[in-house]
C-alpha cells in the first residue's frame, strides 16, 4: 500500500494447512477478499496500519470459515511504500 493507503500491487498469500488441489485459485479468491474489503474501508482508516491489518484478517479469517469450514491463524504482513 502506499501511504494514502490505495493498493498498489496485488496481496501475496501463503497458504499453510489448506493443502490440496486448487490452492493457487484459493490464493486468489483470498486476494480478491482482501482487496473487497480494503476498498470497503473508508479512505481515512486505510492510513492507520493496525486498522489495515484488523480488517485483512477478519476478512480472510470469515471467508476461509465460510468456504472450508476452517479458522486459520492470519498474519497479516503490510509494507506501506
Amino acid at each position: 500500500m502506499d501511504q494514502r493507503g490505495k493498493v498498489v500491487q496485488d496481496p501475496q498469500v501463503s497458504l499453510m494447512g489448506l493443502g490440496g488441489e486448487g490452492d493457487n485459485g484459493l490464493a486468489g479468491d483470498i486476494a480478491a477478499v482482501i482487496h473487497d474489503a480494503i476498498d470497503a474501508m473508508p479512505k481515512s482508516s486505510r492510513t492507520d496500519d493496525a486498522a489495515v491489518r484488523h480488517t485483512i484478517a477478519q476478512a480472510g479469517k470469515r471467508f476461509l470459515n465460510e468456504t472450508h469450514g476452517k479458522k486459520p491463524l492470519l498474519e497479516v504482513h503490510l509494507v506501506r511504500v
